[in-house]
């Protein structure tokens, strides 16, 4: 079996508010496969789809559009 390797590099996020996300805080490990579950309508799409784009194109220099459609 393959022995888990140690995370030592996290995204993290604090005070996020979108939609249903209201003060989130939060720790991503990066360079893994991470799953994000909850209830319907607890904002997990609102986190991965708008949050994290939006946060991290902001800190890369490229900000992300979303189009109205």
């Amino acid at each position: 079996s393959r022995t888990p390797r140690e995370r030592s590099d996290w995204l993290q996020l604090a005070g996020v508010q979108r939609n249903n996300l209201h003060d989130l805080s939060v720790s991503v490990p990066l360079r893994c496969l991470t799953a994000v579950t909850g209830v319907s309508g607890s904002g997990k799409s609102s986190l991965v789809a708008q949050a994290l784009p939006e946060i991290v194109g902001e800190h890369l220099g490229r900000p992300v559009r979303f189009d109205d459609a």
